[in-house]
């Protein structure tokens, strides 16, 4: 973001990996009344959490916002589809590590 001159709009909330973590998110962005149009969470039970909230605040997901998590674990996979995942194949990139 930051190469493409879009620092001003990076925003990174304290949290952990938990469904709560994510919906405490949530609940922040909702509360100050600057909702993203997109956001990547660090763990998809965080995202599954953030889904949750935003869909009892009323906001869409994928419609008002996006999510991307990281982890395709299987809370990603059932259920609603409305966020996507990221799946590093960890013997395919660990050949680039220094």
């Amino acid at each position: 973001m930051r190469r493409h001159g879009l620092t001003g709009y990076i925003r990174v909330l304290p949290g952990d990996y938990t469904e709560e973590s994510g919906a405490s998110a949530a609940r922040m962005r909702l509360g100050d009344g600057r909702l993203p149009t997109g956001v990547f969470a660090a763990s998809d039970r965080c995202a599954h959490g953030l889904l949750c909230a935003l869909a009892r605040a009323g906001v869409t997901v994928p419609g008002q916002m996006s999510i991307v998590s990281y982890d395709d674990s299987r809370i990603a996979r059932r259920g609603s589809p409305d966020h996507g995942g990221v799946c590093i194949l960890m013997s395919a990139s660990s050949g680039n590590a220094q």
